[in-house]
């Protein structure tokens, strides 16, 4: 699968992606809100190179890579991760960036493919959002994506906001 944005190329890891996405995932201030919190280079590396670089697909849910276009940069990952969140089995849309790319747009540009990738593709008829209520640039985000707070609960231990969005809700939004 690929997805074409006007700035992006969503599309799966490949071996070459390595020591990048082990520099976002190890990253302090990319994972500041991680449920993981922050790791080393070192556990990054092993998390990583352990695995086939497809360590995130499973059928037709997964993160990608997220691809400058104008300099064919690997800037973060984005995708849809099953969870299991209140005892329900929830579909929820997930992102990070490396720091040089935050505030320019490209969360939610990205955010905003992968849900329609989601409806639209894959026929999913709701979407969620695990959220720190700390992280103020992600409920942004997920508000521009129309999403809705539905609940605060409690998920791995951490204390997270859930925001919901539905395909009904979706197609209203501009």
């Amino acid at each position: 699968m690929k997805i074409s944005t006007e700035r992006l190329v969503i599309r799966p890891f490949i071996e070459t992606d390595k020591e990048v996405l082990i520099s976002i995932i190890s990253n302090p201030l990319v994972m500041r809100f991680s449920l993981k919190g922050p790791i080393t280079i070192e556990k990054a590396r092993e998390q990583i190179c352990d695995k086939d670089i497809s360590f995130y697909e499973d059928e037709d849910y997964g993160m990608l890579a997220v691809m400058r276009k104008i300099d064919n940069t690997l800037i973060g990952y984005a995708g849809l991760l099953k969870q299991e969140v209140d005892g329900e089995q929830k579909i929820e849309i997930s992102y990070r960036l490396h720091p040089n790319y935050w505030k320019q747009g490209f969360a939610i540009e990205a955010t905003k493919a992968i849900v329609d990738y989601a409806f639209m593709k894959l026929g999913l008829k709701e979407l969620i959002a695990i959220v720190d209520p700390d992280n103020i640039d992600s409920i942004k985000v997920a508000v521009k994506l129309g999403m809705k707070i539905s609940k605060h609960t409690v998920f791995h231990g951490i204390s997270v906001a859930i925001y919901h969005l539905s395909i009904s809700d979706y197609k209203n939004i501009d």
